[in-house]
């Protein structure tokens, strides 16, 4: 079993703090109590640790993009990712482009409302480019909704650009290191 350090003395905090220091040093998980709950925390430039911290949480690779609402869309769509996101098609699709979990927000600023979308899954980039290319009946019908409530310079038959994967920990590795990613 791992440690547990008592950190509610100055000596406890001093040595809770070399620790988890050392720990995060040898590639090791650290879980660390926060105000809520708890924090996890890695060497972020360590594919190994990212990938051992992902593997604890449960997590794949994700990514993420955020995309402004057409002027006047927003209840739109609201009412089509009630739809939409409920029907036992819109799972056989995810489970097809290997996405694992899905999280769509809605934030309103003065300049007009934005949609962020996190997928998860086997590889993001690849599922984005699948759904790009899908000719499924649903995801047909999904991307011509979409057409109803993003801007029409975004083209949902072409992946979409501008997309961010997070949690490629490769990726991350080969930043710290100085080479190209």
């Amino acid at each position: 079993m791992s440690p547990v350090i008592d950190c509610t003395s100055e000596e406890g905090l001093a040595e809770g703090i070399a620790a988890a220091a050392e720990a995060v040093r040898g590639g090791e998980v650290v879980v660390l109590p926060t105000d809520t709950v708890y924090g996890v925390g890695v060497d972020a430039f360590s594919s190994d640790a990212v990938a051992a911290v992902l593997m604890a949480k449960g997590r794949g690779r994700g990514m993420a993009l955020c995309a402004p609402l057409a002027p006047g869309a927003t209840e739109r769509a609201r009412a089509f990712v009630a739809d939409a996101y409920h029907r036992d098609e819109f799972t056989a699709s995810r489970r097809r482009l290997h996405v694992s979990e899905e999280l769509l927000t809605l934030q309103s600023t003065p300049q007009g409302d934005i949609v962020g979308l996190y997928i998860e899954g086997d590889d993001p980039v690849k599922g984005n480019a699948g759904f790009a290319a899908s000719q499924d009946p649903f995801d047909l019908w999904f991307k011509e909704e979409l057409t109803k409530i993003f801007p029409p310079a975004i083209d949902w038959s072409k992946p979409v650009e501008g997309v961010e994967e997070i949690f490629d920990s490769t990726k991350v590795a080969d930043l710290s290191l100085g080479k190209a990613a």
